[in-house]
């Protein structure tokens, strides 16, 4: 087995693009793109060929996710909304009753 049956099985394919050869195909910032690998666990690599056909193919995945996805602000404000209603609900549920037989408030 040669180093490119290898490569193919344990990377996906040859290391063939760069940093900015991925951004550009995904229409991703560099940026976004050395976030989203580092995210993953990945070393920063430079501006070398260290990405797979396979690596491109899971970016545009993500990309593609990313696009439908709502605004930053507003999952921050659904998750704030989110939070609020489930205190209110732990509030307004029945207190468990104390020592002498009567419900706590």
């Amino acid at each position: 087995m040669d180093n490119d049956e290898i490569e193919a099985i344990v990377l996906g394919g040859a290391e063939r693009y760069t940093r900015e050869e991925m951004a550009d195909a995904s229409r991703m910032s560099l940026p976004e793109v050395g976030r989203l690998w580092r995210a993953m666990g990945f070393p920063d690599v430079g501006d070398s060929r260290a990405f797979t056909d396979a690596d491109l193919s899971a970016l545009l995945r993500v990309a593609a996710l990313l696009e439908h996805a709502p605004p930053r602000e507003q999952r921050v404000e659904d998750h704030r909304r989110g939070r609020e209603d489930h205190l209110v609900g732990e509030l307004a549920a029945p207190q468990p009753e104390g020592p002498e037989g009567e419900g706590q408030q």
